[in-house]
């Protein structure tokens, strides 16, 4: 991961998906079979249902999303080099 670089956090929901669409939706996101998305993006997937997208890939993220009919909302963040950062 690139500091001082710009990403997308990217949190979603996937309640509405049945329990075999979940399974499908996550070998899509993860790989299982072939490469997933997150890989193919670069992407990391922090935590259950939030994942850091670097930002020239963030229309192809939420063309997964919108492909999938999953509910999504993001933040734009840009991370910096710990040593860069001071306390006030």
């Amino acid at each position: 991961m690139d500091l001082n670089k710009d990403y997308v956090i990217f949190t979603y929901s996937i309640r509405s998906l049945t329990n075999t669409n979940k399974i499908r939706f996550f070998y899509a996101l993860k790989g299982r079979n072939s490469i997933g998305i997150l890989k193919e993006t670069s992407s990391i997937y922090l935590a259950k249902s939030v994942l850091l997208v670097p930002i020239n890939s963030e229309k192809e993220i939420e063309d997964f999303f919108n492909l999938w009919r999953i509910p999504f909302k993001k933040i734009h963040v840009t991370l910096k080099d710990s040593k860069e950062v001071h306390n006030v």
